[in-house]
């Protein structure tokens, strides 16, 4: 590393690591024309776990409407970090030179998660829906449409007027009701008949649930992909594990 700063001028300046941090260095060379040239690559996904790990093994003091708006993070970014994750698997399966990668990666035209998954089941046999959680990172995604967007949730609850049988709250959209329906099937949250603020879809004990998920299926993502190319990723998201601060 010392001569690699030398001859390439490879600068990064780290605060002093905390006895039990483990920082991945990602650092290629290649030669174009008359120049040498160092590309060092940072993969947000590794920043974005690594940061919600931190958060759900650490008591949260704070009103429930915090703690709420906590969630609806860490829902969003526990989607961005899965998007980000399946990206890179891709990108170093198809592209020899992190050069190369930049034009190649705006040709495949990758944007959303759906072409996402339709672009690595064309490229590996192992195909993504038959990964561990894999029905729970689609309902993250269903609720992450919703919430990136900023759409507001409506709760609707009906009462027969001859009778005065209050049905069960359901979510207006298909996307809420999908993700409600879900929730209770897995007994994260249960059927009520009554709303409440503080019993909204993206709590932190939601945002927990789903946290434990996604590690799940990008463990079995990692476990299961038969890329030679992998290396890169498998070394930096096992750094991510390690990681316990």
């Amino acid at each position: 590393m010392p001569q690699l700063h030398k001859h390439f001028n490879v600068v990064r300046n780290f605060k002093k690591p905390m006895d039990n941090e483990t920082f991945h260095i990602n650092v290629s060379l290649e030669k174009i024309d008359s120049h040498n040239i160092s590309i060092v690559k940072t993969r947000l996904w590794s920043f974005q776990l690594m940061s919600i790990n931190w958060l759900m093994r650490n008591p949260i003091s704070a009103s429930t409407n915090v703690q709420n708006g906590l969630g609806l993070m860490i829902l969003n970014t526990l989607a961005m970090s899965i998007e980000g994750f399946i990206t890179d698997i891709i990108a170093e399966h198809l592209f020899e030179k992190d050069l190369d990668r930049l034009d190649g990666m705006k040709k495949l035209d990758l944007g959303g998660w759906q072409k996402k998954k339709k672009k690595y089941n064309e490229l590996f046999e192992k195909k993504i829906e038959t990964y561990n959680s894999y029905e729970s990172v689609e309902k993250l995604f269903s609720l992450r449409n919703n919430i990136s967007h900023g759409e507001t949730h409506l709760e609707i609850s009906k009462r027969e007027i001859a009778t005065g049988a209050t049905s069960k709250i359901e979510s207006v959209g298909k996307s809420y009701q999908k993700v409600r329906l879900f929730l209770i099937k897995k007994n994260i949250i249960q059927e009520t008949e009554v709303s409440s603020n503080a019993k909204v879809l993206w709590t932190l004990n939601i945002s927990r649930f789903f946290h434990r998920e996604v590690q799940m299926f990008l463990t079995s993502v990692m476990a299961g992909n038969e890329s030679p190319k992998k290396m890169g990723v498998q070394a930096e998201f096992q750094t991510v594990l390690s990681n316990t601060y």
